[in-house]
């Protein structure tokens, strides 16, 4: 009688470790460059206990709060409550320079909201209505995670631009270059206080302001005010870039979508066979 348990019992385990066994699973990615065309296609494999088990989506990060006592308090000074201002708010923003979505959950910020200490390499920056700067890193003209509204994180902002940390040479000094480059943020608040000159109040006002904070930083004699050509080159995402991004992005892998239709309509739960990044 009690092997005859022992055999029930062995059967229930068995069972239930075959049940709970993950099932494979893969789905085919189709790889575009730069131009949305279709220049091959990848198979991203996962394991789920079933095929509508999803995951837990992605957890909204946190925005690091360390920006130094005195930028803050010259920030505050700078942008007071009720200066110009944008908040963006949707769960995912378009970019129209590559037909990106970027979701809120996939920022990645820099640890430091200290520009000098950060490493050589390019930047995305943004002023917030708390008084922070938050940086985040790009290796493309994508900026796949560190797109101003992902940084801001639906908090307001006043100003938002590009950094540039460039090393030491033979021939050359370090330096770093920045400007107030966002079409999120500071291009836009420029042209809503100015129509008819849009870029008056962005070289007339918010130039003056942050360069006045920045002067306060102990790197300020390296700080560099350029243009968008200045300091940043064309980087193009590489096609086995933007392959590993779709395949390893969860709204590619779980919800069909990584882009905006070229209508501008999201397509942040719909298939889009013309996005950059498609599930197909």
């Amino acid at each position: 009688m009690l092997g005859g348990h022992l055999l029930i019992v062995l059967v229930v385990l068995w069972t239930s470790l075959v049940v709970s066994k993950p099932v494979q699973f893969s789905k085919k990615v189709a790889v575009m460059d730069e131009k949305d065309k279709i220049v091959g296609y990848t198979s991203h494999v996962f394991f789920r206990d079933d095929e509508t088990a999803y995951p837990t989506p992605p957890v909204m990060p946190v925005p690091p709060m360390n920006t130094n006592s005195r930028i803050m308090a010259a920030l505050q000074m700078q942008f007071p409550v009720g200066s110009p201002n944008i908040t963006k708010a949707e769960t995912c923003t378009w970019t129209a320079d590559s037909n990106l979505v970027h979701h809120f959950e996939d920022t990645v910020y820099e640890p430091t909201n200290d520009i000098c200490s950060l490493s050589p390499g390019e930047y995305t920056w943004i002023v917030t209505s708390d008084y922070q700067i938050s940086i985040g890193k790009f290796p493309n003209t994508y900026e796949f995670t560190s797109k101003h509204a992902n940084l801001a994180l639906m908090r307001t902002g006043y100003v938002a631009g590009e950094l540039a940390i460039i090393p030491a040479t033979p021939n050359s000094k370090a330096m770093k270059g920045w400007n107030l480059l966002s079409g999120t943020y500071s291009i836009p608040i420029s042209e809503s206080q100015n129509p008819n000159d849009p870029m008056a109040y962005l070289e007339n006002v918010l130039y003056p302001k942050m360069n006045a904070v920045f002067s306060l930083l102990p790197c300020a004699p390296t700080l560099k005010y350029g243009g968008e050509n200045e300091f940043f080159p064309d980087l193009l995402p590489s096609a086995r870039y933007i392959q590993g991004m779709c395949a390893d992005n969860y709204y590619v892998q779980y919800e069909n979508a990584l882009t905006w239709k070229s209508d501008g309509s999201s397509v942040c739960v719909m298939n889009n066979p013309n996005a950059t990044c498609v599930v197909v």
